[in-house]
């Protein structure tokens, strides 16, 4: 759902314990992106667990809005909950739409087998 994003908004959100590592060049290709439309494109994905939000997809726009130091953004934000991490990062991998989520898997699989 198209929401409001706001910086204190995310300053609680966590990345998953299997995310890969961030790009410093593509988060600044974001934070460009964001100063001049204020707007993050695609949806942004995140797990609630035991009352923490978790960033499923969409890291590196988070990052990015972040460091932009915008007050406000517009983005589609969705929020799935899950009893366990270990479900959620099952999700994670299982449904992720994708490609670099099959990277992610290899990272994933660690957690859960």
């Amino acid at each position: 759902m198209l929401r409001l994003l706001r910086q204190e908004d995310v300053v609680e959100w966590h990345s998953m314990p299997c995310a890969m590592h961030l790009s410093r060049k593509r988060v600044r290709t974001i934070a460009e992106g964001l100063l001049k439309y204020r707007y993050v494109q695609d949806v942004i994905m995140c797990a609630i667990v035991n009352q923490k939000i978790y960033i499923l997809d969409g890291l590196h726009r988070i990052s990015a809005f972040r460091l932009s130091n915008l007050s406000e953004v517009i983005a589609d934000v969705r929020f799935h909950y899950f009893k366990t991490m270990e479900s959620a990062v099952r999700t994670y991998v299982k449904f992720g739409t994708v490609v670099k989520m099959r990277k992610v898997a290899h990272y994933a699989k660690r957690l859960v087998n």
